[in-house]
């Protein structure tokens, strides 16, 4: 019998890599991911799974953060919906990580790598086929690299078309993508055989105990229903948003009237009041995208 169980939905994704406990699927995820000469072989995990993280909790919490021996401190998320914002927001974390490590009269030197790890449902880079990216700070004529102090990785689920007959000869990042997409389609044991490995192994079997304890299973159902509400808000709040910048384009501009529309959409959303077009109208472009973008993360992170 299929799991049914949706490894991207908040409740499932944290509580497979973000337990305390066994970091078998977190470290498996991790190594997975960036390939290092020397594996990661334990970490703190800064943000733990709790379950009451979850009780009536209406945002959307697919964020796992944690620190490695070496000091060097990831942030693993799953990005349920793209827009423009997201590359900015990647690096404003990214630094925020690296930052929040200097404290007061600690050197510069002591700052360990910032590393950010970004799975995105839709494309992000139509232009490649390419879908694991890495950007590093780099002299853009020599590739020197000026340092290792940020790094993002950006995973793009949608590039990866794989099927269960491919799994064999796949590298280790696509095993875990594979997973993501495909989790509620196979029962355990199938996903046992396709997948083989410890790390896989822990996170199969709690993909299994979400389906079958009655708690468990409620909590999935709420977080699964949260989810869909989210995507749909969202969606809903960029449709109209774009619906209305084209009315009010014919008079103010296009972009500045499409900004506009966002931005008072997503206050909507918040709860707060919305801003006048006569208020708005007058912003340059800079402005309004600050705007939009600063609303668009509360939204994620409320």
């Amino acid at each position: 019998m299929r799991l049914g169980i949706r490894t991207i939905v908040d409740y499932v994704f944290k509580r497979i890599f973000a337990c305390e406990l066994d970091q078998r699927p977190l470290l498996g995820l991790l190594n997975a991911v960036l390939e290092l000469s020397d594996p990661i072989v334990a970490v703190q995990v800064i943000n733990p799974f709790k379950h009451k993280e979850f009780e009536n909790q209406k945002a959307i919490i697919l964020d796992v953060r944690c620190r490695d021996i070496s000091g060097r401190v990831f942030n693993i998320e799953m990005q349920v919906d793209h827009r423009s914002g997201l590359r900015k927001r990647l690096i404003y974390y990214a630094c925020n990580m690296f930052v929040d490590q200097l404290e007061v009269g600690k050197s510069y030197e002591r700052a360990q790598p910032a590393i950010s790890i970004c799975f995105v449902r839709q494309e992000m880079f139509p232009e490649s086929r390419t879908g694991h990216r890495v950007f590093r700070m780099r002299d853009i004529d020599s590739g020197m690299e000026l340092s290792d102090a940020l790094e993002i990785h950006i995973i793009e689920l949608a590039k990866y078309n794989l099927n269960k007959e491919e799994l064999g000869s796949c590298a280790e990042l696509e095993r875990w993508v594979y997973l993501m997409l495909h989790s509620q389609d196979h029962s355990a044991e199938e996903l046992r055989s396709l997948l083989p490995g410890e790390g896989f192994g822990r996170a199969i079997d709690i993909l299994s105990m979400i389906a079958s304890k009655t708690e468990d299973k409620q909590m999935y159902d709420q977080r699964e229903k949260a989810l869909r509400d989210y995507e749909w808000a969202i969606s809903g709040a960029l449709s109209e948003g774009r619906e209305e910048g084209r009315e009010e384009g014919k008079i103010a501009g296009y972009e500045v009237g499409k900004l506009a529309g966002e931005i008072q959409v997503l206050q909507k959303l918040l709860g707060e009041s919305v801003s006048p077009d006569s208020e708005l109208f007058p912003l340059s472009m800079k402005s309004l995208s600050e705007q939009r973008n600063e609303l668009q993360l509360r939204i994620r992170n409320r």
